[in-house]
């Protein structure tokens, strides 16, 4: 399970919660292999439900990406 620890922490009305994080691997700007993905911020689980990527081409490591997340469980 990946795990990160947030930068921030922001709201998109409608949308939800999303912690900007910095990404541990390089992919092109499809983000669909996140969906649903379990993941730990700051020792919390969440379940990723789309990907912030500030408009990058390809996303590479260290670089800062939004996680749009819920709590696992609800």
């Amino acid at each position: 399970m990946r795990s990160y620890s947030a930068i921030d922490w922001y709201e998109i009305k409608g949308r939800g919660k999303v912690a900007s994080v910095i990404n541990d691997q390089e992919f092109e700007r499809d983000t669909r292999h996140l969906w649903g993905e379990e993941v730990l911020i700051d020792g919390l689980p969440y379940i990723v439900r789309g990907v912030e990527s500030y408009a990058l081409q390809t996303i590479r490591v260290g670089a800062p990406i939004g996680l749009l997340v819920e709590p696992k469980g609800g």
